[in-house]
Order: structure tokens, then sequence, then C-alpha cells
């Protein structure tokens, strides 16, 4: 029993530890995009072509380039870092964009799967972790409780 409490404990502590640091890169990926979108300027784009990119294990990906004029008027043309199967745009498709005016070859396309999936999807995965984690804490915390605690006895 104390080997499996032992375990217990390990294991929930690796899973808090791993859970909170998860948490915390989803947290400055959210203000970075949160940060980018309040102080970004909006125009609007054009889908000029569809890249395909191959991974390891995704497969073939589709990743949008697009063109748009700054508030100066220079065009800018972007290639999307971002890609998806099936593709997400056509080529014609007309896309909102945000960028920087003092950066503005930093656009993205005004999505939530452009700005802010990738911080989502790291706290959906660290959640699991932290209620696991918790939850074998607080069942090696009662088991050492319950036997700290003198045996109940009943008057006769």
């Amino acid at each position: 029993m104390q080997i499996l409490k032992q375990l217990m404990k390990i294991g929930g502590w690796i899973s808090v530890v791993i859970a909170i640091i998860g948490l915390t890169a989803s947290f400055f990926l959210y203000r970075h995009a949160h940060n980018f979108v309040q102080s970004a300027s909006h125009a609007q784009g054009t889908v000029t072509k569809m890249v395909e990119s191959s991974g390891h294990n995704s497969g073939t990906v589709y990743c949008p380039v697009y063109s748009f004029k700054d508030s100066q008027g220079k065009q800018h043309e972007i290639y999307s870092s971002g890609g998806s199967y099936p593709p997400a745009y056509k080529v014609g498709d007309t896309v909102p964009v945000l960028y920087q005016s003092d950066k503005p070859d930093n656009a993205e396309i005004d999505s939530f799967d452009e700005l802010w999936l990738f911080a989502a999807i790291l706290a959906g995965f660290s959640i699991p972790p932290l209620v696991i984690g918790l939850v074998l804490l607080v069942v090696v915390f009662i088991i050492q409780r319950a036997k700290r605690q003198p045996p109940v006895t009943h008057a006769t």
C-alpha cells in the first residue's frame, strides 16, 4: 500500500506540473494573440494561391498565400504558416487580414483557427492532466488523513 501511495503522489505531482506548463504556455500564446489583435490594423486580402505542404505524419495540408494592401497602399504577399486539409480557402477568396502597421509582413488572417486555435488546443490538453493529478493528490491526502485518525469506538 505504501508503494502505491508513493506512486500516486509522484504521478499526481508530475501530472500537475505538466498541466501547469501547458496552461502557462497556452496563456502566453493567448496574450500574444490578444496583444496582436488589439494593436493590429485591418485590411481585406485575396487568396492568390494554395501551397501544398507535407508533414511527416499529418499528410498533405494546404496553406493559403494571400495578398493585401496596407494603409500606405503598398501590396504585400503573405505565405500563411497555418494549413488545413481539406483546404479552408480557395483561390480568389476574400479574407480579413490583421497586420502591424510597422511590420505589415507579419500579417495573419483574422480567423479563430489562425489566431486562437493553438492556444485553445494546448489549454484543452492541459486540463485533463490537471484534474487527474489533483484527484490523485486528494486521494493520497485522504488516505494519509484516515491513517492518522484513531479508530472510532462505540460506547455500550
